[in-house]
């Protein structure tokens, strides 16, 4: 049996989302004609993916160009597919090949590997009709392996695919458990990270401290509680969400290392002044507005400043007598206001 027909258009996409350009027409055209066609059991592209020989039927005699599609012909030798071809249960076809899919959609160096006889083609207009068919006798000269499996071969065939895609769910159920896992240590290790470092800016912040009061001793606790450990945990997915994590509170460590000091900078300098501060003063604020409001504290201090007194040379007629000195203004005429 020959059957001929299209084989895919030229400049548009299928309805899995790919195509050919006109770039890709000669070297489409020189595989296909090296392409064999096939019949898969489930009338879909299963046995392309293993590249069964049992279930080919046939090969591709010759492909060309009409200007718009793709055209090929096809010699049949199954007599399981004629059956399906002249009883309508097939009617068209779909290709199997390599190449690289641009973002487009389009693909660049195609290489077609097989022409399969489907249910429902990828491109609607992917269809064939008988060109010429011919009686064969038994003694016809083609092996086994160029018909159609029989039932036996078909089943297990399918047993063995079913096998093969059963054994990859494991492995990737596998390679998951695993990957979540590692994720789980290194969450845990995240945590434990985060801990120390805490507890030693913690440390070195009230090593710089004066001492407190008992009353004034500050009773924030330093570390995440178990509810939001497991909330951490439960946000981070990626490598990059643990460094945007270990980034996080590395900064908030460091705000309330430089608040710290800064406090003490400024309480320290209102001291000095015999300023009285209250800590509601620091109450919201951040480090950087402490330190600005210091320097304008700094600022109107030095702006207020008791300058020192000048004194007034000894005039010279009471140069010799300074019982006749007296504390006042000079008023211009000899004597004193």
């Amino acid at each position: 049996m020959i059957l001929q027909g299209i084989v895919m258009p030229v400049g548009q996409l299928n309805a899995n989302g790919w195509g050919i350009t006109s770039a890709e027409i000669a070297n489409t055209i020189k595989s296909l004609k090296q392409s064999v066609v096939r019949l898969c059991p489930d009338m879909a592209h299963s046995c392309d993916l293993t590249e069964s020989k049992p279930h080919e039927i046939g090969a591709v005699i010759d492909a060309w160009y009409d200007g718009t599609n793709i055209n090929a012909k096809t010699k049949i030798n199954s007599d399981n597919a004629k059956s399906m071809v002249k009883t309508g249960k097939v009617k068209a076809w779909s290709v199997y090949g390599q190449g690289d899919q641009q973002d487009n959609g389009f693909v660049v160096d195609y290489k077609n590997k097989s022409l399969t006889l489907v249910a429902d083609p990828a491109w609607k207009s992917a269809t064939f009709n008988v060109a010429a068919s011919k009686r064969f006798t038994l003694t016809n000269s083609f092996s086994k392996d160029d018909i159609m499996a029989d039932d036996k071969e078909e089943a297990a065939f399918i047993a063995s695919l079913d096998k093969k895609i059963e054994d990859s769910e494991m492995a990737i159920k596998k390679e998951v458990g695993d990957l979540i896992a590692s994720k789980d240590k290194q969450i845990n290790d995240l945590t434990d990270l985060v801990k120390k470092q805490t507890k030693d800016i913690a440390d070195l912040v009230a090593s710089l401290k004066p001492p407190v009061k008992p009353e004034e001793k500050d009773e924030t606790p330093m570390y995440a509680s178990k509810d939001e450990i497991e909330a951490i945990k439960g946000s981070i997915k990626t490598d990059a969400d643990i460094n945007k994590l270990v980034a996080s509170r590395l900064a908030e460590a460091q705000e309330a290392a430089s608040l710290q000091a800064a406090v003490a900078n400024y309480k320290n300098f209102a001291a000095s002044k015999n300023i009285k501060i209250e800590d509601t003063l620091f109450a919201g604020k951040t480090s950087a507005m402490v330190i600005a409001d210091l320097a304008i504290l700094e600022t109107v201090s030095a702006s207020v400043a008791v300058p020192e007194p000048m004194y007034q040379s000894i005039p010279d007629e009471f140069i010799d007598d300074t019982r006749k000195l007296t504390v006042g203004i000079p008023d211009g005429k000899g004597g004193w206001n």
